[in-house]
């Protein structure tokens, strides 16, 4: 990080690109961002190169951007260390709440899955096999599959934490309700993701950088035509515009006598 801010010592107009997950509390995980000079498939490309994670961003990364809108005005080089400084701040809060957390899931799914234990133990289970069961709530209902942990609620399956329907019939069969929860919702998961720490760069002048990285020239980027049809021009031409409210729009009059401006036939002075 220390020999691209280095790098970047000349402010231009730049995007930032960045892959946003959510940790095992449901709060936002940078994964990676970058720099680039616009929205192009260059960038893209340079960018998924880099990333090498099978997977696609969606909401979250907006998200961040929310968090990190109003330094977007800010120099390039003051911008990175923003991010740097809050990434810094979230993963030694985080730290500390999960090294206090005592339940067996982060906290915001310890309290979903209490949430579905709660309802579960109103619906009714039909055995179907040994691990698999019908199970009545009295609206979408569930067939569940313990085993493979699936439920055709769809719930299951897509979250990793098992639905009311599923619980129903872990109570039927004495199954532990944690044994049904993805690693990903545990508290050894949550705390992992925090064990390293971000740290400052330091002062400028007790960096090492690289000498490639110190003969590089950043220039201002080629400035680039927007894509598709240019746009037509908005409003009325300047002459032909209604004059707003205290506005004097003033005409030439063009004579049809002389050809001349500024008069017309009756006070031309030229004679015929």
């Amino acid at each position: 990080m220390k020999a691209h801010l280095y790098a970047m010592k000349q402010n231009f107009e730049f995007v930032v690109k960045k892959s946003v997950a959510l940790d095992a509390n449901n709060h936002l995980y940078p994964v990676a961002f970058g720099i680039v000079d616009s929205e192009n498939h260059d960038s893209w490309q340079y960018f998924m190169s880099k990333l090498k994670y099978n997977i696609m961003t969606n909401n979250y990364a907006e998200s961040f951007n929310n968090k990190t809108r109003d330094a977007r005005s800010f120099p390039i080089t003051t911008f990175i260390k923003f991010i740097r400084f809050t990434l810094q701040s979230w993963f030694c809060d985080r730290t500390k709440t999960s090294k206090k957390t005592t339940t067996t899931l982060a906290p915001t799914y310890e309290k979903k899955l209490v949430d579905m234990a709660e309802k579960a133990r109103f619906l009714i289970p039909y055995v179907i096999g040994r691990n698999e069961f019908h199970v009545l709530d009295g609206e979408l209902n569930g067939e569940v599959d313990l085993l493979n942990k699936t439920c055709t609620c769809g719930m299951f399956q897509i979250i990793g934490i098992p639905c009311a329907h599923a619980l129903s019939g872990s109570l039927k069969r004495g199954v532990n309700f944690y044994s049904l929860c993805s690693d990903y919702y545990k508290i050894v998961t949550w705390r992992s993701s925090y064990t390293e720490y971000v740290y400052p760069t330091g002062n400028e002048e007790e960096w090492i950088v690289p000498h490639d990285i110190m003969t590089i020239k950043v220039r201002t980027p080629a400035q680039k035509n927007p894509v598709g049809h240019p746009k037509n021009k908005q409003g009325r031409p300047k002459k032909k515009r209604h004059p707003s409210n205290g506005d004097k729009l003033v005409i030439e009059h063009k004579c049809s006598t002389c050809g001349g401006l500024g008069h017309n036939r009756a006070t031309c002075k030229v004679r015929v």
